[in-house]
């Protein structure tokens, strides 16, 4: 929850437990040989102005990164986190901000945020809340377990105003980076910049409400105790909110009949590293779930000699993807093909770019479509063969049910230590393709009558993909961009007739092509403008969500872009003059129903799953900013990926186009 000048509040209304919360001890790099360390500090300190227990702070954001999942609407949901804790009350008047706290589930996308926020405000007295006890979001220390890395090679998970260079980091050329690695780099780029020393941890926020004067009352608790056995509950006043709660926040866990009969330990992916030593103690682990993550949990299970059952629904979507780093025998990187623009024209794209008769000749005409058709046939085809698919009967069993024409960014790397099919011909892995029909003490049931003797069940099934905040009132509902419509809104047949007349090959699609149930169909998912403002809160200026898309393998170029944008829109400094609120509510409308027929196999039910619309998308963004959108010239253009690297100094650049100079002040 990140606060730049806001009025404070503390309520605490009777006895409060008072013991401190444990530090996390984080070995950052607090400075870099070579890096100039000109950071954008500012002092967070408040001033109290008025009585009452109220502290007035003049200007503010507030940014969520919140990982319990809670009804949007108000109505709070205490589903995935620490109920039992104690809450008496007292009063205190006039408190300072507390500079030195503990830390938390800090994320890409709010670090991002913060970082550029106070680099173009260097005054700007911020506060960052965040729900988790270490900083780092999916890759903060209490998330992290063995043989954890990323999906990308080292170079592609990194700022381009500080790089992750071996000198610091020690990650050599064409490796996977390890978990740790990531933690540590994110916390020395938030000590290096100056939000390290804003965040307060283990603060989780229970609701947002808009008051009358268009600012945000939130209110949040702050845990105490190893156990959080004990909390105080703070309220703050913020003029302006932006929600950064990312997409891997609350878990997604399905309500399957015997729950609460199953006797061996059940959990979500995300609190493995929690669970080690139960794990430990298994002779068998049924993993429930056929996405990458499913993927990381068989392998880190397998790997140390236990027995896994992998259940993958029948009636889902199938296995993801899974791909080597380096595809075709020109040994390409996978994760720069779908930034480089000449894959980009491969794909239809609600987004404008500079190249509509590229694009014209492949999407508008026959022969161009049927091109597309067989050269995405030979990816699937050639995908399949180098990854070994065929060569055991249980990993041909993986073999993914649509072509990855339609996956978005459901696809995963093979970026573990050791192979992850030589533990199937081991014989430590059995694959059933069937949904689970219920639980019982030591036992998951199948829908094909088999029965699966578990000493653990671990849900790799996704996450919930709506704003984990409760934002009040609840009238507010219909105008925040992320809830369903009615299906007879007319307005979706509307843009769902102009996204088959512009991108008729989308009419097309894919015998599973149906990415949530058919009564869902019609409901919209995040509609928010350039996936960061609600259409109703253009002209206010107070709200933005920062990550709503899914971005695969390259967050950190959008999540750079998409943090100056949000600065410059709340500083009313875009180059483009905004459209009003019905036709934004229109144009994000339309991008929603794209992406869910574009990605139809993968999240584009829920959110913008972008992979060759990233750079188009950026473009857009930066033509908003008034910024250059082509920095490579000649044919590097069209046949070199882009990355962050590209736009290193953007902010700079930015800023010295509005005339701010070294350090802004908006």
């Amino acid at each position: 929850m990140l606060c730049i000048r806001p009025s404070l509040i503390r309520v605490k209304n009777g006895r409060v437990d008072q013991q401190k919360p444990d530090r996390e001890t984080v070995n950052a790099v607090p400075g870099r040989k070579g890096r100039s360390d000109r950071s954008c500090r500012a002092d967070p300190g408040v001033e109290a102005r008025g009585a009452g227990g109220k502290t007035k702070i003049d200007d503010a954001i507030a940014m969520s990164i919140i990982q319990h999942p809670n009804n949007l609407y108000g109505q709070y949901d205490t589903v995935g986190s620490n109920i039992c804790i104690s809450r008496t009350h007292s009063k205190e008047q006039n408190p300072p901000v507390d500079r030195d706290i503990p830390t938390s589930y800090f994320g890409l996308f709010g670090l991002a945020v913060a970082k550029t926020y106070l680099q173009v405000n260097p005054s700007a007295r911020l506060l960052v809340l965040d729900s988790g006890k270490s900083l780092g979001g999916t890759w903060c220390a209490e998330r992290l377990y063995d043989d954890l890395y990323t999906n990308n090679l080292v170079g592609m998970v990194e700022f381009g105003d500080f790089p992750m260079d071996f000198e610091t980091f020690g990650v050599p050329p064409n490796a996977h980076v390890p978990g740790l690695v990531m933690h540590k780099y994110f916390t020395a780029y938030a000590q290096h910049f100056g939000v390290y020393e804003r965040i307060k941890f283990r603060s989780t926020v229970t609701s947002a409400e808009l008051l009358d004067g268009g600012e945000w009352l939130i209110k949040y608790d702050i845990e105490h105790g190893i156990d959080g056995d004990g909390a105080e509950k703070q309220e703050l006043i913020a003029k302006r909110m932006v929600l950064a709660t990312g997409a891997t926040s609350a878990p997604n866990i399905p309500n399957i009949k015997g729950n609460d009969e199953f006797g061996g330990h059940a959990f979500h992916f995300k609190d493995l590293s929690l669970h080690r030593k139960d794990l430990s103690e298994a002779n068998n682990v049924v993993v429930l779930g056929g996405s990458k993550s499913a993927t990381d949990a068989v392998y880190y299970n397998a790997s140390k000699g236990i027995h896994v059952d992998w259940v993958i629904r029948e009636s889902g979507r199938g296995p993801a993807w899974l791909v080597s780093s380096y595809v075709s025998p020109l040994k390409l990187q996978f994760e720069k093909l779908s930034t480089t623009r000449f894959m980009t024209f491969l794909s239809p794209c609600i987004y404008v770019d500079a190249y509509p008769t590229i694009r014209r000749l492949l999407h508008d005409t026959r022969i161009g479509r049927a091109l597309l058709r067989g050269f995405f046939g030979m990816i699937d085809h050639g995908s399949i063969k180098e990854s070994k698919y065929n060569d055991h009967p249980e990993t041909k069993k993986l073999i993914p049910h649509g072509s990855t024409v339609w996956i978005g960014t459901t696809v995963g790397i093979f970026n573990h230590p050791t192979d992850l099919f030589s533990l199937f011909h081991k014989d430590l892995v059995h694959v059933h393709i069937a949904d689970v029909t219920s639980l019982s003490k030591s036992s998951v049931h199948l829908s094909n009558k088999t029965i699966l003797s578990a000493d653990a069940l671990i849900y790799a099934t996704g996450w919930s993909h709506a704003p984990s905040i409760p934002i009040l009132p609840a009238s507010l509902g219909p105008k925040l961009a992320v809830g369903p419509a009615p299906p007879t809104d007319p307005t979706i047949a509307a843009a769902d007739a102009e996204i088959m007349r512009r991108f008729p090959e989308l009419a097309d699609q894919p015998p599973r092509g149906a990415s949530v149930d058919h009564e869902h169909a019609m409901e919209p998912a995040y509609r928010a403008y350039r996936n960061a403002v609600p259409p109703a809160f253009l002209p206010s200026r107070n709200l933005a969500y920062c990550g709503l898309a899914a971005i695969g393998l390259r967050g950190f170029w959008i999540a750079e872009i998409q943090a100056l944008w949000i600065a410059a829109f709340f500083a009313g400094k875009l180059s483009v003059e905004l459209p009003g609120e019905e036709e934004a509510a229109r144009q994000a409308l339309l991008e929603s129903r794209f992406f869910r027929y574009r990605a139809c196999n993968g999240l584009g039910a829920k959110s913008a799953d972008m992979v060759f619309e990233i750079v188009p998308f950026i473009d857009t963004l930066c033509r908003d900013l008034g910024i250059e959108t082509k920095r490579k010239g000649g044919w590097r253009e069209i046949f070199e990926s882009y990355g962050v690297r590209d736009y290193t100094g953007v902010v700079e650049e930015w800023m010295k186009k509005e005339k701010l100079g070294e350090v802004g002040e908006l």
